[in-house]
């Protein structure tokens, strides 16, 4: 659970098992790559939506950064995010955001097989963090 991620040049965030990753504010992956080393989508999930943590204020909006990561696979959820994809990279999986911009040769290819995962799982709600209302909210 990150508020931010950001990977300066030359770093790579390697996923070697099966992750799943929330963040409210920012990803940026300019300069950075990220290596999902199975390849298979469903292996990297990330999870990008404002949501207030530890009593501060809710981030207005996700900005998500994709360059530099060419062959990442992963499902990304960010309904309200801003997703900005470019460098010629071939990107595999499935992306939902709010707008999505990609520039140069950018390449989206959808896995079927994220489809087959929703399909057989039972989908539960878990409460990650809460804040109590302030009294005179109520």
């Amino acid at each position: 659970f990150f508020s931010s991620i950001k990977l300066g040049a030359h770093s790579t965030l390697t996923v070697k098992s099966p992750t799943v990753i929330y963040v409210t504010e920012e990803i940026d992956i300019s300069s950075g790559s990220l290596a999902n080393v199975s390849g298979k989508p469903v292996d990297l999930i990330i999870y990008a939506h404002p949501y207030a943590v530890g009593g501060l204020p809710a981030p207005s909006s996700t900005a998500i950064k994709l360059r530099g990561s060419s062959g990442i696979a992963m499902a990304l959820y960010g309904p309200g995010a801003e997703l900005d994809a470019g460098g010629g990279d071939d990107i595999f999986g499935s992306f939902i955001a709010n707008t999505i911009t990609i520039h140069g040769d950018t390449r989206f290819h959808y896995d079927k097989a994220l489809g087959d995962m929703l399909s057989s799982t039972v989908v539960t709600l878990e409460r990650l963090y809460w804040r109590d209302l302030d009294e005179r909210v109520r």
